[in-house]
């Protein structure tokens, strides 16, 4: 009942809405879900005109990194290494 509100409530404001019903949840059908929403990436992109499986901003962090004099692909410094958050306070090795 509340997502049959939720769906006219969408349509009055001109909004789309898509209802997905799986026959079961396995591995089987989730990779169908899986794929149907990556084919509807790689179609989303075409209409933009957009690489859409490439990585995200890989080609402008790359030009920035070579306008700031880094090294391609050393980005600066990383949090979440093994010397930095709770990994390393267990091991008692923060620096």
């Amino acid at each position: 009942m509340e997502q049959r509100a939720t769906e006219l409530a969408l349509q009055k404001h001109g909004r789309m809405a898509l209802t997905l019903s799986l026959p079961q949840l396995n591995a089987f059908t989730l990779g169908q879900l899986f794929f149907l929403f990556e084919a509807a990436t790689v179609f989303a992109g075409a209409l933009h005109r957009v690489e859409q499986l490439g990585p995200a901003g890989g080609r402008g962090g790359a030009a920035a990194d070579l306008r700031l004099g880094r090294p391609q692909g050393m980005g600066g410094p990383r949090r979440g290494g093994a010397r930095h958050g709770w990994r390393a306070r267990r091991a008692g090795i923060l620096v």
